[in-house]
């Protein structure tokens, strides 16, 4: 009887194993690599402001198993995402973010760290942010828009949150900023 049950198993695990080797070299595609994630603070400059990305906890390395294909196409997906100003719904979040790429959390926080530098908060305050400064760069008159009525426009859960982030990300107060940018 034991004799039979190793056999089964043997058996089992020979299919297992051949079954693993067969599917690998029928998708080329499928290999993975191990992809080291650096992270690499970039300033922008907009007017006389300088934009700092805030980075959370990015400067630590960590590897991820992703498929060199899959992350292109996430990377391109996120583009398209962003074109589409994804970072102006209210209460978004990671999980929103990955069901929108059709992936899961941890490839989108690898995209992020690897090609924004930024974890998903610091990303979506930053991406707000500078999207505020170019409307407000072809839109003038919403330098005379109330701070409460600019962060509801622009997807901040409140005023408070809204001077803080800006604060972070500019390195100026927003009622500073609207002050230099509104005697212009």
């Amino acid at each position: 009887m034991i004799g039979i049950i190793s056999l089964i198993n043997l058996l089992l695990l020979l299919y297992l194993v051949s079954r693993l080797l067969w599917s690998s070299k029928s998708d080329p595609g499928s290999e993975r690599e191990v992809i080291e994630v650096n992270s690499i603070n970039e300033d922008i400059q907009i007017d006389n402001c300088v934009l700092k990305p805030v980075v959370a906890g990015a400067a630590e390395n960590y590897s991820v198993f992703i498929n060199s294909a899959t992350e292109l196409r996430l990377l391109k997906e996120l583009e398209k995402a962003e074109e589409n100003h994804f970072y102006l719904q209210k209460n978004i979040n990671l999980n929103d973010l990955a069901e929108t790429l059709n992936t899961n959390r941890r490839y989108v926080s690898y995209i992020l760290k690897k090609y924004r530098n930024q974890d998903f908060n610091s990303y979506l305050q930053f991406v707000r942010i500078s999207y505020m400064l170019s409307c407000i760069d072809k839109e003038p008159e919403l330098l005379t828009e109330k701070f409460s009525i600019l962060a509801d426009r622009f997807a901040f859960a409140s005023h408070s949150k809204f001077s803080a982030v800006f604060k972070s990300v500019t390195g100026m107060s927003p009622t500073e900023y609207f002050r230099r940018n509104h005697t212009k």
